[in-house]
């Protein structure tokens, strides 16, 4: 591609001579006759509405990242969403997260100041700004919505919303697990197990995680080390189909820190 952009260059700088070789690179890369080239697009369905609908045809804003892509691209938590969602920025002081969507956001963070943007996790509004620092484990999907928001999702935002969706329990038995190491002695390992509970009505799924790390800031009169991690949490979740038309989920999370992010 850079060898023929620079032979257009020295050929001519005439439009006619542009065109021509510019319809002459179709040609070459288009399908010969009678051969047909079908593209399909990945149907990615969202709930930013309240509704099961297709991305493309959502008339809102919306990045949809599934847990599959978070995972391959190493992010582990709201903090490095910013790697993949456009116009989002994901600010911290110490343990404090402040989220940002097109520049609109805010980082005043006491008791009577209101969110500029939601975060929810499984339909729940995070109404504290430490609760914002979410670790995404077993996600189904993330969805950051632009633009003000109403009450769709029980706390209306002017900036937008981050809605964080995890995985479900399902009839099929399965179990996974990962483990992860990197610099600074850092250890993450997830793990999740599903299994059917009563046939095809009942259904349980249990994940949970764990970081930790000693931290990159060398604290030399101290003689230690700050913006460690040392964290863990679970997901317990209960599945009833209590007919075609109506079903129970009850869903339990814990999560319990001790990081040195905000001091020694």
């Amino acid at each position: 591609m850079h060898s023929k952009a620079i032979c257009i260059r020295g050929i001519s700088t005439g439009t006619g001579a542009l065109v021509t070789l510019l319809m002459a690179a179709f040609s070459a890369s288009a399908p010969a006759h009678g051969e047909e080239e079908v593209t399909h697009l990945e149907t990615v369905v969202i709930t930013a509405e309240k509704i099961e609908e297709d991305l493309q045809k959502a008339p809102i804003s919306v990045t949809a990242l599934s847990g599959d892509d978070l995972k391959e691209s190493g992010v582990g938590n709201t903090m490095d969403l910013p790697m993949r969602a456009p116009g989002f920025l994901f600010s911290t002081n110490a343990m404090i997260g402040m989220p940002y969507i097109r520049g609109v956001g805010s980082d005043i963070v006491s008791i009577g100041s209101d969110a500029t943007i939601g975060v929810f996790v499984d339909g729940v509004y995070q109404s504290r700004a430490v609760a914002t620092l979410v670790d995404l484990y077993d996600v189904e999907r993330v969805e950051l919505v632009r633009g003000p928001q109403g009450t769709i999702y029980g706390r209306n935002v002017m900036g937008g919303a981050l809605n964080i969706v995890s995985k479900t329990p399902g009839p099929d038995f399965s179990a996974a697990a990962d483990l992860i190491y990197g610099t600074y002695g850092t250890k993450r390992g997830e793990a999740v197990v599903n299994a059917p509970l009563a046939g095809d009505k009942v259904f349980v799924r249990l994940s949970g995680m764990g970081t930790s790390s000693d931290g990159y800031t060398d604290v030399v009169n101290l003689g230690t080390h700050n913006d460690g991690e040392n964290l863990w949490g679970t997901r317990d979740q209960l599945l009833w189909l209590l007919s075609d038309k109506l079903e129970l989920l009850l869903s339990a999370d814990t999560l319990e820190e001790n990081s040195s992010r905000a001091g020694p």
